[in-house]
């Protein structure tokens, strides 16, 4: 059965994307249209797109990030705002939905607090009714501060079996997804309004830089609204070595040679960029519980 959009639900959707993209124009960015469709090694352990077609002869993106960073050649600043495509997000429901709009961008002259700004910036000039108020949590505090877990610490063996009780699942799981099943149960249930989280342990993301300031904080972001995740952005790491580790000890699917030889060739420069779900981002904020395929494009499959 096929989802057709409302008339009005139409409007406002391009109504928005013009806003968004007259923000990232007014401040230098450079609009560029990256494939689709993708041509990927069918004998890569780690494709960047695993979902594939034709035998893993072809790909559907699932993000825009990697193709886009390659266009920094092109311009400092640049961003696409395209479909993408994740089968994995079939049995969502209302929340998610497997054919979506995304906005990506990049820059080359922000740094981490600048990205955010901008981020921020960008969502109060698209949609004006939004909170006033813009909370930051910094996730390695709160572990901190309502676990007592601290990541500066050494021990990762201890630091394991203290998240796995919390998580209520086995010792043996990676960190990065038991950190992820407590942010998710008991830390995104809690938020309310316009909130951004920050400053995640490294475990959690193989591709941003480390901070400046604490090498065990990742330079990463996640927005919020009304309780529902819009957006995702960090600092890109530009050290190939530290990249490998990370996918190494994340596990073997997460290991990307290809991009790791790309990085260490100096074809990715040092950049930050962040994305934002269209859909996602037009139901929030129409409130809490709003099915994001209310916005999808005419001829939606639900």
């Amino acid at each position: 059965m096929a989802h057709v959009i409302s008339p009005t639900a139409a409007r406002r959707r391009a109504s928005v994307l013009a806003a968004l993209r007259r923000g990232l124009d007014s401040r230098g960015f450079l609009e560029v249209t990256t494939p689709v469709l993708l041509k990927v090694d069918a004998s890569s352990p780690a494709p960047m797109h695993p979902f594939g077609l034709g035998g893993n002869t072809y790909d559907l993106r699932n993000s825009i990030e990697l193709l886009l960073r390659t266009a920094l050649a092109a311009s400092s600043r640049v961003y696409d705002i395209g479909p993408a495509i994740r089968f994995e997000d079939a049995d969502k429901g209302a929340r998610s939905a497997v054919e979506f709009t995304l906005l990506e961008c990049f820059a080359t002259d922000l740094d981490y607090d600048g990205l955010i700004d901008l981020m921020q910036e960008l969502l109060r000039e698209t949609f004006p009714h939004l909170p006033s108020k813009i909370d930051h949590i910094s996730v390695v505090d709160w572990f901190v501060k309502t676990w007592g877990i601290s990541f500066e610490e050494n021990d990762r063996t201890v630091t394991r079996e203290k998240l796995a009780k919390i998580a209520g699942i086995g010792v043996s799981t990676p960190l990065w997804k038991l950190i992820d099943q407590i942010i998710s149960t008991h830390l995104e249930p809690s938020l309310e309004g316009l909130v951004v989280l920050i400053n995640y342990p490294i475990e959690t993301i193989c591709l941003a830089k480390r901070h400046s300031s604490a090498s065990h904080i990742a330079e990463r972001f996640e927005v919020y609204l009304n309780g529902l995740e819009i957006g995702h952005g960090f600092m890109d790491a530009v050290d190939a070595d530290d990249v490998l580790a990370r996918m190494t000890e994340n596990g073997q699917r997460f290991v990307d040679q290809g991009f790791v030889d790309l990085l260490r060739s100096g074809s990715l420069p040092a950049s930050g960029g962040f994305g934002l779900g269209v859909e996602r981002l037009l139901a929030a904020s129409d409130g809490a519980n709003v099915d994001v395929r209310h916005y999808l494009h005419a001829y939606q499959h639900s």
